[in-house]
């Protein structure tokens, strides 16, 4: 269970835009890395896409950045 957040950071992992080196796809996904009050470091995707390809190709092109 994730009580308080104390830092919380949201990056676009896909969603229905298309730009360069990057893939859309319907639905909306979500890379949640936060801290808890205790200090804590958390990772959590959140993903309604609908193809798994998309997720995977951008989480790829992110790492590069």
């Amino acid at each position: 269970m994730i009580g308080q957040i104390r830092d919380l950071k949201i990056t676009t992992l896909a969603e229905n835009s298309v730009i360069p080196r990057y893939l859309g796809q319907w639905g909306l996904s979500f890379l949640l890395e936060l801290v808890d009050i205790k200090g804590n470091n958390r990772k959590i995707v959140f993903d309604t896409g609908t193809h798994k390809e998309s997720l995977f190709h951008n989480i790829k092109e992110l790492k590069r950045i």
